[in-house]
């Protein structure tokens, strides 16, 4: 691997979010938006349970909602707390 193809160690890694991000996801939730509950397009959702992404060790959140452009996928960066 090439320098250009490393990446930087101060690149935050990226996960899938799994089962013991739930409440860490929640409350992040809650937090910037006031609620886990949701409403998209006249649909009420859990926007806790949407498939997500974490950067780095719980450093930000972003949700990937089915069928949306990958531009639109919101991303809350962690609160410092």
């Amino acid at each position: 691997m090439g320098p250009i193809d490393k990446p930087a160690s101060s690149a935050p890694l990226v996960r899938p979010a799994g089962a013991a991000d739930g409440v860490w996801i929640s409350n992040l939730l809650r937090e910037w938006w006031g609620a886990a509950t949701v409403v998209v397009h006249g649909e009420v959702i859990d926007a806790a349970q949407l498939p997500a992404l974490v950067a780095g060790p719980r450093r930000g959140l972003a949700m990937i909602e089915p069928g949306m452009s990958p531009m639109a996928y919101p991303f809350l960066p962690a609160s410092a707390s």
